[in-house]
């Protein structure tokens, strides 16, 4: 069950590396994610800032999720403004298939490159995720780095001598419905 709750290294290596995405594309990282050896399907795309939302999700993996944000947050965002990024979300429980991702409050911590989980700061848990003891599945802190710089991932830059990174082929993506 623990298994379940982390993601293979070698996922992690061919998707990020020194917290950046290696694929330059939406399209090319839709492709990635969606390999049957991985098994994300894209389940929601949502309108989010002046770009989109879009959650990935695997039945197989059933407390992980991946979203992608393809404008990255507002300007006045400390964090990620303007800046497509990926995270990949750990979840207290399985979803349904007819269950949104954006409404459920359930994400508990995110996944490092390393493919361990990193437990969310700031928030307080009951003694076991997912049915998990929060020791058994390595959920911690990681004090020497930022939380969130640990955890989000950027999309390479088109222009390095802009501060605004945009993926804007997300028209080249559909969503899977059941």
């Amino acid at each position: 069950m623990a298994e379940l709750m982390r993601l293979p290294a070698l996922f992690m290596r061919k998707l990020v590396g020194n917290n950046t995405v290696l694929f330059e594309t939406l399209a090319e990282t839709h492709a990635y994610l969606t390999k049957k050896e991985w098994g994300f399907e894209l389940i929601e795309k949502a309108p989010y800032h002046t770009g989109y939302q879009l959650f990935y999700y695997s039945w197989d993996r059933p407390y992980v999720c991946v979203r992608i944000k393809t404008h990255g947050e507002r300007k006045d965002s400390a964090h990620w403004a303007d800046l497509a990024h990926l995270s990949i979300g750990l979840l207290v429980g399985k979803m349904d298939r007819d269950e949104s991702i954006r409404r459920r409050d359930d994400e508990v911590g995110k996944i490092y490159r390393s493919g361990q989980p990193a437990i969310k700061p700031g928030l307080r848990y009951p003694d076991s995720v997912a049915g998990l003891s929060q020791d058994s599945v390595g959920l911690r802190k990681r004090l020497e780095d930022p939380w969130a710089e640990a955890t989000h991932y950027a999309f390479p830059k088109r222009n390095p001598h802009s501060s605004i990174n945009h993926l804007d082929d997300h028209y080249s993506v559909r969503v899977v419905v059941h």
